[in-house]
């Protein structure tokens, strides 16, 4: 639905107030929009409770005995929202228009901009079609209700907890839902484009504040009565009738132009609509400026996101921008949804009056980072949120936050989960900068990405099951794939069939930041979060070239390999030795480490005291092979080591032995083969390629039998 411009607000001037012209700017507040500067007395408007922000001075928060836990708690440390009383909306039309008449005097009709809805999805599909649309920011609670507490999540009294609850937003007015997802109005609203002398005149008139408005020559005079709040004056705007097929200009009333609209206005069926000249049509179908605000305007949110990175073991910690994370700014049912830049800046597009809430999620058209949960499972659908805080006028021109590492020492921190969203968002957009850089490929858009401290036993894993991507192919032998992963992971007997419900179809990544041996500070760090999404993300990548069919063999592998979980000699991948699992499994996480190892030291190099680990031993920087510590890893590596390394079988040095111009040193590998390039090892990755046998065989064919006798030496020596 195209706005109505607010037409006599174009030709509003300033407000004066009767009386000493220093007593109004010391008890006053200037609002400036696209109509000027604007003096209004600070007591002209009667304010109300805004929905969404809790009416406490400070929100109620789990303390910090609570919040540590030595098992996950079944909420993941989050807290609820508690529900206020319901707020009058200032926003229905029949308000709106009060407040625009008493403003601007009557002649205009206002017509519904937007609609205030909801939508019941009754399983996980329904709500995936509904939280991946551009159009709809979504909450599971109703958005004209005060709160007692703010918090992580609703529980309405009335279902359950796995149920999916009415969820609730703002869609443009001509808004078609998705086909058989149930959908209801619960009323239509006008939101002025850029007013918020209109707004704060509805929101006073809603909440029981009376004016009086009278036309004085030339001048109209708006008078708040139910107290002494003093005078503002405007001036009267003189509209022309017109006859029928016609209407008024927007950009000149006293014009009529016909029903068949110029270029750029829309006919609604009783009147040609646009955007103001100078506004364009955001995402949600409101109008924002062509031109940002300044940063000086007290009334336009905009700060610094930042996450930080603490870069190895005791080491003094750093703030990086959190880039291109979705920001939402929200009041009543004004909404801006934004992105920070690559230097974690955002800028809102929208003016708010005071009490806007500002929001940051892990979310942008690559991936979406959600965080587990024991019971509300649903939620797993919706990206990890932040809430910054609510801010006045002024306060929101300068917001300045950091995903802060929690400093207690315990994976179950209720805080930690946001540092880890946060770092493995900024982890793929690192992927894909050095992705471009080394010429291989990306993995898919639209990632959905699931982060878990449920480790149990398995510490600094991730897995990549492409769920999501592979168009819903999920056998029956990975459902005891899931079963196992969930007993590994301390799931088992924890709602393992609803579980593996919910992730069906809804997962391509997952990653668990248990820190391994419960060492938080030395290894779960920064360095060590990335390594493990690196190494995932590279496997996102390759099945982004290999495709559907080489996914689900890779993927029923692994699951073979963890239903042997009471098999005394079990490990994960198996021990090389079962010939339907090993060749597509080694072919797979050969190049997952390949990419750990290198994109890390692209991002760290010789950064002193960052530090990795390869075959069980510890590498830290500065090395005395003259190697920085990852490329010294994986340099390092020996396929004859029996003590220390169950996966030798996996040939994680022998991309960088086809690549770099040095030999082995400290293991019986003799490597006389170089210049290859990570671009053609990634390109011989493809469909068909499902060994290392042919691994070597495509990457020979591709590059013109480049230096065979020695490539065949090298394989060799790898066991192939």
């Amino acid at each position: 639905m195209k706005l109505i411009k607010n037409i006599s607000a174009a030709f509003l001037l300033c407000f004066l107030l009767n009386g000493c012209k220093k007593d109004l700017r010391a008890d006053s507040t200037t609002i400036t929009n696209e109509h000027g500067k604007i003096i209004v007395p600070d007591n002209f408007f009667k304010e109300g409770e805004v929905p969404g922000v809790s009416s406490a001075s400070q929100d109620v928060t789990t303390s910090y005995s609570s919040a540590i836990n030595s098992d996950p708690l079944p909420d993941n440390g989050d807290d609820p929202i508690v529900l206020n009383t319901q707020l009058p909306n200032p926003y229905t039309l029949p308000n709106m228009q009060q407040a625009y008449n008493t403003l601007y005097g009557s002649g205009v009709i206002l017509k519904a901009t937007n609609s205030y809805v909801r939508f019941k999805p009754i399983n996980v599909e329904q709500l995936a079609i509904l939280e991946d649309s551009a159009e709809l920011e979504l909450q599971d609670y109703p958005m004209d209700y005060g709160l007692v507490q703010d918090g992580d999540y609703y529980q309405n009294p009335n279902i359950g907890t796995e149920e999916i609850p009415w969820l609730y937003t703002v869609v443009p007015k001509f808004y078609a839902p998705p086909a058989g997802i149930q959908f209801e109005i619960i009323t239509q609203l006008y939101i002025p484009t850029d007013d918020l002398l209109l707004e704060g005149m509805a929101e006073s008139i809603a909440v029981g504040g009376t004016y009086r408005a009278e036309n004085t020559g030339t001048n109209r005079t708006v008078t708040r009565t139910d107290i002494v709040a003093g005078t503002i004056t405007i001036p009267i705007v003189n509209r022309v009738l017109c006859q029928a097929g016609y209407h008024n200009d927007p950009e000149n009333p006293n014009t009529c132009i016909p029903n068949n609209c110029p270029e750029g206005y829309h006919w609604d069926g009783t009147a040609c609509v646009q955007c103001p000249q100078g506004y364009h049509w955001d995402d949600i179908q409101q109008c924002v400026s062509n031109t940002p605000p300044t940063n000086t305007d007290p009334d336009v949110p905009r700060g610094n996101i930042s996450v930080q990175t603490d870069n190895g073991c005791n080491l003094s910690a750093a703030n990086a921008p959190l880039r291109q994370a979705r920001v939402v700014c929200k009041r009543w049912f004004k909404i801006w949804r934004g992105y920070t830049n690559d230097q974690g800046i955002f800028n809102c597009e929208k003016r708010f009056k005071n009490k806007v809430k500002v929001i940051v999620k892990t979310k942008n058209n690559h991936a979406r980072v959600a965080k587990i949960r024991g019971i509300r499972l649903w939620q797993i659908m919706f990206p990890v949120k932040k809430k910054l805080g609510v801010f006045d006028r002024g306060d929101m021109a300068n917001i300045v936050f950091v995903f802060a590492k929690p400093s207690d020492g315990s994976a179950h921190n209720k805080n930690l989960p946001y540092w880890v969203a946060a770092t493995t968002h900024n982890s793929l957009l690192e992927f894909r900068d050095y992705a471009a850089e080394f010429g291989i490929g990306l993995p898919p858009d639209h990632l959905k990405i699931l982060i878990s401290n449920w480790g149990g036993g398995f510490s600094a894993t991730g897995i990549t099951p492409m769920f999501n991507k592979c168009n819903g192919d999920f056998t029956a032998g990975e459902s005891e794939f899931f079963i196992a992963k969930a007993s590994i992971c301390s799931l088992f007997g924890i709602y393992p069939t609803l579980f593996i419900t919910f992730l069906k179809n809804q997962v391509d990544v997952i990653i668990n930041y248990q820190a391994p041996n419960a060492d938080y500070n030395c290894r779960l760090n920064t360095p060590w979060l990335n390594e493990l999404t690196y190494h995932e993300f590279g496997h996102a990548a390759h099945y982004n070239q290999a495709g559907n069919g080489f996914w689900l063999q890779y993927r029923n592998a692994i699951a073979n390999e963890l239903t042997k979980l009471n098999q005394s000699n079990f490990h994960p991948y198996g021990t090389g030795n079962d010939q339907n699992n090993a060749p597509i499994i080694a072919t797979g996480e050969m190049w997952g480490n390949h990419c750990e190892y290198i994109f890390a030291n692209r991002k760290y190099g010789a950064l002193n005291g960052v530090t990795t680990r390869m075959q069980g031993f510890l590498f830290t920087n500065p090395t005395p092979t003259g190697l920085n510590c990852f490329l010294n890893a994986i340099e390092n590596f020996n396929p004859s080591l029996t003590s220390n390394d169950i996966w030798r079988w996996i040939p994680q040095g022998l991309p960088n032995d086809l690549i770099d111009n040095r030999n082995e040193f400290g293991n019986p590998i003799t490597d006389n083969v170089n210049g290859y390039t990570n671009q053609q090892i990634f390109n011989a990755l493809q469909s068909d390629v499902r060994s290392i046998a042919a691994f070597r065989d495509r990457l020979l064919q591709q590059n013109g039998n480049n230096q065979a006798a020695n490539v065949n030496l090298l394989f060799q020596q790898y066991g192939y």
